[in-house]
């Protein structure tokens, strides 16, 4: 049986492992550099000066290039595409274009500790985003609630049962996103998190025999395909 000369290999697996532009881009950098350097080997001396500053100046613009990318579009480097239409120059969704409104309640101060959420959009959410619900606090964390049911014919959508959370008086905001992939895997782990902290929770109380038991803390950041698209003040009853 024949083997492939080691020379080869190394080939291979080097194309094999550029699965991104910005792979791609180091890989070609090093192309050049390589034929550059064995040009410049065998080139009189003045030669040398221009090829040195080629080599150069393809640095500078590889720099260039990678940075424009990686303030505007960071995505791109790693080769993903946007899910959606709408995701502007920053790599961001852009939520205008869909219009995701609270249509019900209709005016802020709703009472209630089970609250029922409608609303209507122009757009529907692009393919792989779904609307959640969370529940925003005065200090701006948020906790998930639920992902809201989506009519694309009549072009509205719903979430019932939003619990504002807190104590009878308290005021929260219920506030309506679209989220993506990477948000979606965010509010998984945080609502699988909280199940297990609940339980937990629940027999600190026991043990302990005090009601004085934190909950697990509210999220503080979300990802970048996480946008919101409206919100609604409403109280605890």
């Amino acid at each position: 049986m024949t083997r492939k000369p080691a020379r080869t290999e190394t080939r291979v697996s080097i194309i094999q492992s550029v699965q991104t532009p910005l792979g791609f881009f180091v890989l070609l950098v090093l192309i050049v550099e390589a034929a550059a350097g064995a040009f410049a080997a065998t080139s009189p001396k003045p030669d040398r000066t221009y090829i040195v500053l080629g080599m150069v100046g393809l640095m500078v613009l590889l720099v260039v290039i990678v940075s424009f990318f990686a303030y505007h579009r960071p995505e791109a480097l790693a080769g993903i595409r946007p899910t959606g239409q709408n995701v502007g120059s920053t790599g961001i969704l852009d939520p205008s274009s869909h219009d995701i409104k609270i249509t019900e309640p209709s005016e802020p101060g709703r009472k209630g500790s089970a609250i029922d959420l409608h609303g209507t959009f122009k757009k529907a959410p692009p393919e792989g985003y779904t609307l959640q619900i969370f529940r925003v606090y005065p200090n701006a964390r948020f906790t998930p609630l639920r992902q809201a049911r989506i009519d694309p014919k009549r072009r509205k959508w719903d979430a019932l049962s939003c619990d504002p959370g807190g104590k009878t008086g308290d005021k929260r905001e219920l506030a309506v996103y679209m989220v993506g992939p990477g948000g979606k895997v965010l509010i998984d782990y945080y609502s699988r998190a909280s199940q297990v902290f609940y339980q937990v929770r629940e027999r600190l109380i026991k043990i302990s025999s005090s009601e004085d038991v934190a909950w697990l803390p509210a999220m503080e950041i979300g990802t970048p395909d996480m946008v919101e698209c409206d919100r609604i003040l409403v109280e605890k009853a």
